[in-house]
């Protein structure tokens, strides 16, 4: 099975402008992790980096 890359940069373009239809919900991350990824966003909700890759991994199970 081949993996298939994540454009991060794609990712960061798409979702700097976009506006969604957001519900809360609670997630169990790794502190160190979530940390990681506050620092990488810019000026991204990491929630919404989060929900794209869950975009991602579901288009790919298609």
């Amino acid at each position: 099975m081949q993996k298939k890359k994540i454009d991060s940069h794609k990712i960061m373009k798409r979702l700097e402008s976009k506006k969604s239809d957001r519900q809360k919900i609670t997630l169990y991350l790794s502190r160190q992790l979530y940390e990681d990824l506050k620092k990488k966003c810019r000026d991204v909700a990491p929630s919404q980096i989060i929900e794209e890759l869950v975009r991602e991994f579901i288009a790919g199970l298609d």
